[in-house]
């Protein structure tokens, strides 16, 4: 082989090893952003449970605060709802009723808690609410 070839065999060899690293990176760049993606969506999916899990707990105290009107001796229960769960507890205080609800949906929970008063019409209405932290 003449000179003039083994030159352009080594030209040729550093553009087939830079088109390799180029590939390389390339593939690393789209794999990081792909799990960057996931981890992301990961996220969303787990907030928009959590809320969700928020909505199911303030149900509880609505249906606890029915419950009540049609029965004061009503105790709380648990309900399967909406692909959750709610587990209301009540306890009777002296101004009205201590009412607990926790709610469970897709592996998110929350918890709200409430005081229960009778107003002056006789309506029972939510005169305490708080978030309840496990």
């Amino acid at each position: 082989m003449s000179r003039a070839n083994i030159g352009t065999l080594n030209q040729q060899g550093y553009i087939s090893f830079f088109i390799l690293l180029i590939i390389t990176f390339l593939v690393g760049a789209g794999y990081i952003s792909c799990h960057k993606a996931q981890a992301q969506e990961r996220m969303v999916d787990y907030e928009a449970r959590k809320i969700q899990a928020v909505y199911l707990a303030d149900s509880g105290l609505e249906w606890a605060r029915a419950a009540l009107a049609a029965n004061t001796n009503w105790a709380g229960g648990k309900m399967d709802f909406g692909g959750g769960e709610i587990e209301v507890s009540v306890i009777p205080s002296g101004s009205g009723y201590q009412v607990i609800s926790k709610s469970k949906f897709g592996g998110a929970e929350q918890g709200r808690i409430a005081l229960l008063t009778i107003d002056d019409e006789g309506q029972l209405i939510i005169s305490v609410y708080e978030e309840l932290y496990n």
